[in-house]
């Protein structure tokens, strides 16, 4: 077999497999990124909805108070 044919496709492919690996190391950092912002995002909305309930259960507490002055002072 001649040099050229041999040497120049085996080069190319390994050239070729190099850049495909690179390619899928990128693709693979670049979904590992898109799933960790999404893990981090529900993370923040599950921690707002807390927070929002948190504020919810101490508005009601509040309320609760405020109704019973109201009745302690209507009885008086």
């Amino acid at each position: 077999m001649p040099q050229s044919f041999t040497r120049q496709p085996v080069s190319t492919l390994h050239d070729n497999v190099s850049r495909f690996k690179e390619a899928m190391r990128a693709g693979q950092s670049i979904d590992d990124k898109e799933a960790d912002q999404k893990v981090a995002c529900v993370s923040n909305v599950k921690n707002l909805i807390k927070n929002y309930k948190n504020v919810i259960e101490s508005q009601e507490q509040l309320l609760g108070r405020v109704i019973l002055k109201a009745k302690e002072f209507k009885s008086n």
